[in-house]
């Protein structure tokens, strides 16, 4: 779940007049409020009446607030993957984060002074997998009712079929007591109607985020997960400091070992080594 703290939801100057994920924490000098997807743990704050400011979002997530919480389609600007905008100088390219459908990564570019920040969110860093499957695609209520449309659907159909077979998406489809790690159906009818809860959202392993930080080697990276306290966030941000571009701290022991310029006639530089590889945030 999203860690809910003020400071993990602003941007870090130049990108101060950005806010991602953190209705809860809304500022009256910031009108800019990136959402990376529709998740409660991240629409916290954001109801129907929000007025202090633009609301930026995929096309699917924009579609989730209006339906489920009336946020007026004046307050949204949506921005898909692959797009770019520009607000205030600051450019702003949605990616792909591979959670669920419609949640975004945020790349922002001040472009007066070419800082760049990655917003994340919830992703999964894997490489995408995807399936052609052609299926029959139903609303359908929760519950009983559900399994009552599914029996309906049969008798219309009972000719060419015995059973029913839905895919309910939902982010609690397994628990430790499944047999094999693998979902239990609902089932009614004496088994002519089954309905599965399939998790539709990802979150990336411990080896992906890995590779995803060595990848980057982001010079900085503000953990908004599991980050309460300043102990969590230093916690966190450790496990990944020999993956990181951390040569410009000059608070870590590794700024310190630097090359002396060389003695060669006209030698005027002198070039950093090592980076965050080996030190393990040691600081």
């Amino acid at each position: 779940m999203a860690t809910q703290h003020a400071s993990l939801k602003r941007l870090r100057p130049p990108l101060s007049g950005f806010i991602v994920d953190g209705f809860n924490f809304c500022e009256a000098d910031v009108r800019h409020y990136l959402l990376t997807h529709a998740h409660s743990d991240h629409t916290c704050g954001l109801h129907a009446s929000f007025d202090l400011g633009t609301v930026y979002c995929s096309s699917v997530t924009a579609r989730v607030l209006r339906a489920t919480i009336g946020l007026p389609e004046k307050r949204i600007t949506t921005i898909d993957v692959g797009q770019s905008i520009e607000v205030e100088g600051v450019q702003i390219t949605a990616l792909d984060a591979g959670h669920c459908p419609g949640s975004l990564m945020f790349l922002l570019e001040h472009l007066a002074t070419g800082h760049t920040a990655l917003h994340t969110g919830d992703m999964r860093a894997s490489q995408p997998i995807r399936e052609a499957v052609r299926v029959h695609v139903m609303p359908l209520s929760a519950g009983v009712e559900a399994h009552e449309a599914m029996g309906a659907l049969l008798q219309r159909h009972g000719e060419r079929y015995a059973a029913v077979v839905t895919f309910r998406p939902t982010g609690w489809a397994y628990s430790k007591s499944d047999e094999a790690g693998l979902p239990k159906p609902w089932v009614e009818g004496a088994g002519t109607t089954r309905m599965y809860g399939v998790p539709y959202s990802e979150h990336s392993s411990w080896e992906e985020l890995q590779a995803f930080v060595a990848a980057l080697r982001p010079r900085a990276l503000v953990p908004t997960v599991n980050a309460d306290t300043a102990r969590d966030r230093e916690r966190l941000q450790a496990a990944y400091a020999h993956a990181m571009d951390l040569a410009a701290d000059k608070g870590r022991l590794d700024w310190h070992f630097r090359r002396r310029p060389s003695s060669a006639v006209g030698a005027s530089s002198s070039s950093d080594i090592g980076g965050g590889g080996g030190t393990g945030g040691g600081g």
